[in-house]
């Protein structure tokens, strides 16, 4: 076997390994989880992109949103317009903030 046919084998199992390692590192989604205010408020970010916002166990709104950065759009059917908030996580803790009003909540990463 000659060392021009191992060579884009090598180079391939070297990207393969790199990405992985990228991937591994925490590169994914912040905001995934269930999420609980000190109301009991609780919101809830899956992994399809859908999330559901309730309290004791009843959904209240259910939809879809989108990551932009530190901006998360909460799109749901039955509301009129979309909801968009900054967002921050640090730890078990996610900040809301509407970009608007300035509103802050505060929620608790639900184990």
């Amino acid at each position: 076997m000659s060392n021009q046919r191992i060579r884009p084998w090598a180079i391939a199992l070297v990207l393969v390994i790199l990405l992985s390692s990228i991937a591994a590192c925490g590169g994914g989604n912040p905001l995934l989880g269930k999420w609980e205010d000190e109301d009991g408020m609780m919101i809830e970010f899956k992994d399809d992109n859908t999330f559901t916002i309730g309290a004791m166990e009843m959904v209240l709104i259910e939809g879809t949103y989108t990551v932009s950065g530190s901006k998360v759009t909460l799109s749901a059917p039955d509301e009129d317009e979309d909801m968009v908030a900054n967002f921050a996580v640090s730890g078990d803790t996610l900040t809301l903030t509407d970009p608007d009003s300035g509103e802050v909540l505060e929620f608790t990463l639900v184990k």
